[in-house]
């Protein structure tokens, strides 16, 4: 039960900040917000399956979000409440097991971090009436944009975002990981300790 108290309680941490950052980065029009938050997101998902040791962690803190994100801005959240499950999902993916090592949380952070790169095509595509030339080239005026590149280099343009929003994920995720350890070390938090190997008793000499 005390697990599921402490994913109640990081997911509603979380909730909180996706719903006030998020609000603020959209007001100034900040792009690629789906990426920034979820890499604010990694360090809630990360906290939780330290400490807890539990899998499916990510799943089940993305309901708390989810529900603040509907709660507060009702239907037209929908499209982002679709993104984060699919992000967590991916990220709970990555992770696998119970406590995954550095690698394994890299992976999971770039999944889905990266996710965020290509969301719009299905809320604007699929959902949104756009075609998919139309997403794609919005896509890389957003990416012409902060590169810096022109748009004629669509392909360059998409890779470095690719690259960019993997590498965000993974090092947003061994941050992550980095400060659990430093609470760990300063005995602010006790992490989920792996279960211990059972040997067979040795006979008295």
């Amino acid at each position: 039960m005390k697990k599921y108290i402490l994913i109640a309680i990081l997911g509603s941490f979380w909730g909180i900040l996706e719903a006030q950052l998020g609000t603020w980065l959209h007001l100034i029009s900040m792009p690629f917000t789906g990426a920034l938050l979820m890499s604010f997101g990694l360090l809630f998902l990360i906290v939780a399956r330290e400490l807890t040791g539990l899998r499916g962690s990510c799943l089940l803190m993305a309901i708390i979000p989810c529900f603040f994100k509907l709660l507060f801005v009702g239907a037209a959240a929908i499209h982002v409440v679709t993104g984060i499950l699919i992000q967590s999902s991916l990220i709970e993916l990555g992770f696998w097991r119970s406590q995954p090592g550095r690698l394994r949380y890299s992976l999971g952070g770039s999944l889905g971090v990266t996710y965020t790169l290509f969301h719009p095509f299905l809320t604007l595509g699929l959902l949104g009436g756009w075609t998919i030339l139309a997403v794609f080239a919005e896509l890389v005026r957003m990416g012409s944009s902060v590169l810096g590149l022109g748009e004629r280099s669509s392909l360059l343009i998409i890779s470095m975002l690719i690259l960019a929003h993997a590498l965000l994920g993974s090092v947003a995720a061994q941050i992550a990981v980095g400060l659990v350890r430093i609470l760990e070390e300063r005995g602010i938090v006790r992490r989920k300790s792996p279960r211990p190997e059972i040997r067979p008793l040795e006979s008295a000499s």
